[in-house]
């Protein structure tokens, strides 16, 4: 059902390349996985598209982390099972709980096409539509937000070098922050 200019997220550890289409995630928004021994939570926020990848393992707890249902800055708010702490998707942050002011650790990630992935990883692991799962897999159920001029329930000042909602690649290069509009 996966069309090879689809995109996925890329994970790889220890030898094993795990790909996890967006069509999947932009419902689920949160899948718990173990890749090759490594407890990650493989996340992605459809309102502001960022598709990150955090270990699971904080201070010595595993954490299990599912959506809470709130948005923060027009961005996915996590929480983990354990403590019902709540974690900033975009940046990895315990918000409020047990965890706040924590910082979930952050694991290499790419963003590339199902093609791509067969290509480079013929041994490599997609993440499969659940068993009974939405018919719907492959729509985009926020279509026209893209398109918006001011994201969801955003109340900030926006920064007019961009649309507001432009897509961008963020990157750390030399441990300065650098953002690259698609456009």
């Amino acid at each position: 059902w996966l069309e090879d200019g689809q995109p996925l997220l890329l994970f790889e550890h220890d030898g094993v390349a795990r790909g996890y289409p967006l069509a999947i995630l932009i419902w689920h928004e949160v899948v718990n996985d173990i890749v090759a021994g490594k407890a990650v939570a493989v996340t992605y926020c459809p309102l502001c598209n960022t598709a990150l990848v955090f270990d699971r393992d904080v201070d010595g707890t595993r954490l299990d982390f599912g959506t809470s249902g709130l948005l923060r800055y027009s961005d996915l708010v996590m929480w983990d099972r354990q403590t019902e702490t709540l974690w900033q998707q975009a940046t990895g942050e315990g918000i409020v709980g047990a965890y706040a002011g924590t910082r979930l650790t952050l694991l290499p990630a790419s963003l590339i096409s199902v093609g791509e992935f067969r290509a480079a990883f013929p041994n490599g692991e997609l993440l499969a539509r659940p068993e009974g799962g939405l018919s719907r897999y492959g729509q985009n159920p926020y279509e026209n937000y893209d398109s918006s001029e001011r994201p969801f329930l955003f109340t900030g000042t926006t920064d007019d070098r961009l649309p507001a909602l432009e897509r961008v690649v963020g990157l750390v290069i030399d441990d300065e922050a650098v953002a690259y509009p698609f456009s």
